[in-house]
């Protein structure tokens, strides 16, 4: 895996010893594991290979989806001038995971029009409507945005889906965090080492919030408070939470939604901001989601440190 780590001296040191030490092996394989390969590094790659594996050897090419690029390096691989047998992995729609992988309807083709096969595309086709589309709708894979960006910062997509999904930062943030990442850090995730990076490119944004705090605090002494959190709990429990909103020793706070007239929203991602500011609700939210520019802007906001 992860070929494109190798320095062309230690590829052809595994190459010898493959060929020395397995020489009954089934095929040595070109794995893309982070999607990252251009032609020029496919092309690279066989050249190294081609010209130093066993010649009885078969050659094989894994690729992954992130930059919308497995269907022409394969093609890359289908021109590349050599004599030995080629195995190209390939999946129906291109089912796998994260970006997924080359899609296999879209490889017999190819093979069909230009290298004299004779592959039966329609079955594919309806195994695709009849089984792989219910399970795509299900568990998505496919190209993202996050995805994209693992390539192009050389490293493993799952500190991408973390910095994305767990914490739900904008876009721009989660590739500031990805170009970040240490070298050694980036072949494999490791969940301690990327929320210290994530909590340190927040602390950057200190805030004194002490004044805020203090209004806080003030506005809530004595009262009962009431989080209305989202999910599907609370459309069933609608009257039942108006209610409560309604009394005067109740301070209520909605997070992250406006499904509810409440005294506050508290707000954790960036791109409610604006939404919450075509409203009236007094705004709770942490300095790392609100711009110096839109405090100024807000009578009603209350900034309080990351």
């Amino acid at each position: 895996m992860l070929t494109m780590r190798y320095t062309d001296q230690e590829l052809l040191e595994l190459i010898d010893a493959v060929n020395t030490e397995l020489p009954d092996a089934s095929g040595f394989y070109i794995v893309d594991s982070f999607g990252e390969m251009r032609e020029k590094d496919v092309v690279r790659l066989l050249h190294l290979v081609d010209n130093n594996l066993d010649q009885n050897m078969t050659l094989g090419f894994h690729s992954h989806n992130n930059l919308q690029l497995s269907y022409s390096n394969a093609m890359s691989l289908l021109s590349f001038p050599t004599k030995r047998n080629l195995i190209l992995d390939a999946s129906v729609m291109g089912m796998g995971k994260g970006a997924g992988n080359l899609n296999t309807e879209l490889m017999l083709e190819h093979l069909n029009l230009y290298h004299g096969k004779n592959y039966q595309i329609a079955p594919l086709l309806q195994l695709i409507d009849d089984v792989i589309n219910v399970i795509h709708k299900e568990i998505y894979w496919g190209y993202s945005v996050e995805h994209y960006l693992s390539s192009i910062n050389h490293c493993t997509p799952s500190y991408a889906t973390y910095f994305y999904s767990r914490h739900m930062l904008p876009i721009d943030h989660v590739a500031e965090l990805l170009g970040s990442i240490e070298e050694d850090k980036k072949i494999s995730f490791d969940k301690i080492y990327a929320e210290e990076l994530y909590l340190q490119y927040n602390a950057r944004k200190h805030y004194d919030d002490t004044k805020v705090i203090a209004v806080l605090e003030e506005e809530l002494r004595g009262k009962k408070l009431l989080l209305v959190a989202p999910g599907k709990n609370i459309a069933g429990n609608k009257k039942m939470i108006e209610d409560v909103i309604g009394k005067e020793d109740v301070i209520s706070i909605g997070l992250n939604h406006f499904q509810f007239e409440t005294d506050y929203v508290l707000i954790t991602r960036t791109e409610m901001i604006a939404e919450a500011s075509k409203r009236k609700q007094k705004i709770i939210a942490p300095s790392n989601v609100v711009t110096e520019a839109e405090e100024r802007k807000r009578e009603n906001i209350f900034v309080i440190d990351y």
